[in-house]
């Protein structure tokens, strides 16, 4: 039976996809972003607006797997979840598994609590649900962030950066191991091998492209670059989610330093 993957045109559900694809799985998408790639690879693409319910209902036919990856303001993300997880029950899917980041449980930062309600949204469907908290992720979007936006007065905040197609990998393995619950929710925690100050992972990044290769990328805006700020001195660490997705899974993630 296919997996669905909400958000399937960032960085992380285009790795996730690819990742199935790579390991035989019937894959599905369900996204309004380009996803032609993963057409071409063999995806079956659904395109909808976050908000079509009908139309992510009628996608989830049949389907298994729900992976549902955030993406967009807080207020949508959280709208967004309620709405998937309305549409996963109605089709009968049989496991969500939704990317989620770290201290979402004890966080009065704005996206990390829009994360909160997503999960809470998402583990009310009557399937078993995984919630995969993650450390930093190194998508491309956010290392053109670390070299372009101003992020001063965090150097020392406590980063374990997890590379996204580790992220991908965990969310192949649980995937491979459908087991035969039929309800309750595993929050596992998923960090990078290396932990280091936030200032020293941005300087790495920093030297892994030179001045000349930063021309041309898009700067975040003003909002964009607060709420980043915000984000990250909110901090990684102090987390519920106790298990190691990782151990878990058997894998060991490589390190993006």
């Amino acid at each position: 039976m296919p997996v669905l993957i909400c958000g399937a045109a960032t960085a992380v559900g285009r790795q996730i996809a690819d990742s199935l694809l790579d390991d035989g799985g019937e894959v599905r998408l369900f996204s309004i972003g380009d996803v032609t790639s993963l057409r071409q690879r063999g995806a079956f693409v659904s395109f909808g607006t976050w908000d079509d319910e009908g139309r992510l209902e009628a996608a989830l036919t049949d389907v298994h797997t729900l992976v549902f990856v955030p993406h967009g303001p807080p207020a949508r993300i959280a709208a967004a979840a309620k709405i998937a997880s309305e549409a996963a029950a109605n089709a009968g899917v049989q496991r969500v598994v939704m990317v989620s980041a770290l201290r979402v449980s004890t966080s009065l930062e704005p996206y990390r609590m829009a994360l909160a309600q997503a999960e809470r949204a998402l583990a009310s469907v009557p399937a078993p649900t995984l919630i995969l908290r993650s450390n930093l992720v190194a998508s491309p979007r956010l290392i053109d962030a670390l070299l372009t936006a101003d992020l001063a007065g965090l150097d020392a905040i406590d980063v374990a950066p997890i590379a996204v197609h580790d992220l991908a990998a965990l969310v192949v393995a649980f995937d491979r191991a459908r087991a035969d619950s039929r309800e309750g929710t595993l929050i596992v925690r998923c960090d990078g091998p290396v932990a280091l100050p936030f200032g020293t992972y941005r300087m790495a990044m920093q030297q892994r492209l030179p001045t000349a290769g930063r021309v041309g990328r898009k700067l975040l805006g003003a909002a964009d670059t607060a709420a980043l700020q915000t984000f990250i001195a909110d901090g990684f660490t102090d987390d519920m989610a106790d298990v190691d997705g990782f151990a878990l899974a058997g894998l060991h993630p490589t390190s993006v330093v």
